[in-house]
C-alpha cells in the first residue's frame, strides 16, 4: 500500500510529553455534553417520522473532528489579579516560562467577553512545521463551555515561520483557573494554501438541476439521506519515539 506523505510535523524533545500528553486527532476530544446528547427528541419506528436534535447535524459533529488537538503538556495554575490586568502562571514543570501580552495591546472593546485582559502565552514544548504551502488554523475548543479559558484563534504558515509558537489563551472570568495534564487546549486544522476563486451571480439552470438532484436523495431510504450529505474527514497521527531510552537497545 502506498504510504501517505506527512503533512504536519509535531516534535518535542520531552519524552514524558510525547508519552502522556500526545498530539491526537480532534475526533478523540469530543466534549461530554455532545456525547451525552440524544439523537432524537421523538424516536419513531421510521427515522423519517422522528424528531432529531442537533446531534443529527453532520456540520457540527464534523467540525469537532477536524484536524488535531494540542493537549496541556503538564498541570498549569493561573491566578489573575483582582482587576484582571495581570496574571501569575505556575507550571508543574518549572522549566516552562511565564509569558503574556500586556493588556494595553488590546482595545477595551475587543473581545470584551474575556474579563482577564492579559492574553497568556503558554510555553508550548511542541515544535511544528509543514511542507511547502501548508498552514495551521488554530481554533478554540468551541464546545467546551464548562471551563474558564479559550485559545486565541489564528493561523500560522508553518512552512515559513519559526517552529516554536506559544499557545495563547484568555480567561473568561477573573478567578483562579486550573488546567490539568492532557486537557485539550487548542484545535489545529491543516489547510493547503492555494488560490480559491468564488463565483457569484444569477441562479443558473445547472444549479437548479443540482439542487433538485440532491433533494431527490432524501426519500430513497427510510433512514434519510445523511449518508450522502458528508464524507469522513481523515486525520491520522503516526506516533514515534515513545519507548524509553534503552528499551530498544
Amino acid at each position: 500500500m502506498k504510504k501517505v506523505k506527512t503533512h504536519i510535523y509535531f516534535e518535542t524533545e520531552r519524552w514524558a510529553v510525547r508519552k502522556h500528553a500526545p498530539i491526537r486527532p480532534a475526533k478523540e476530544f469530543i466534549p461530554k455534553s455532545w456525547t451525552q446528547t440524544e439523537v432524537y427528541t421523538k424516536k419513531c419506528p421510521f427515522p423519517l417520522d422522528s424528531e432529531k436534535t442537533v446531534k443529527a447535524c453532520p456540520g457540527v459533529g464534523d467540525f469537532m473532528a477536524l484536524g488535531y488537538v494540542i493537549p496541556a503538556w503538564c498541570d498549569i495554575e493561573i491566578h489573575p489579579t483582582e482587576d484582571g490586568m495581570a496574571t501569575d502562571v505556575r507550571y508543574s514543570d518549572p522549566t516552562y516560562n511565564h509569558a503574556f501580552h500586556p493588556p494595553d495591546q488590546l482595545n477595551p472593546n475587543f473581545i470584551p467577553q474575556y474579563k482577564v485582559r492579559t492574553p497568556i502565552k503558554l510555553d508550548n514544548p511542541w515544535k511544528m512545521y509543514a511542507p511547502d504551502g501548508w498552514s495551521l488554523i488554530y481554533q478554540p475548543m468551541w464546545y467546551f463551555e464548562d471551563r474558564n479559558y479559550d485559545a486565541v484563534p489564528g493561523i500560522i504558515d508553518h512552512d515559513l515561520g519559526a517552529l516554536m509558537s506559544p499557545v495563547n489563551i484568555m480567561l473568561k472570568e477573573i478567578k483562579h483557573t486550573s488546567i490539568k495534564l492532557g486537557d485539550p487546549l487548542v484545535q489545529v486544522i491543516p489547510i493547503k494554501r492555494e488560490k480559491i476563486v468564488a463565483r457569484t451571480g444569477d441562479m443558473r439552470p445547472a444549479t437548479v438541476d443540482r439542487h433538485n438532484s440532491i433533494i431527490g436523495l432524501r426519500n430513497l431510504i427510510f433512514s434519510g439521506w445523511k449518508r450522502w450529505q458528508h464524507e469522513k474527514k481523515n486525520y491520522v497521527v503516526e506516533a514515534h519515539d515513545l519507548d524509553l531510552p534503552g528499551d530498544t537497545d
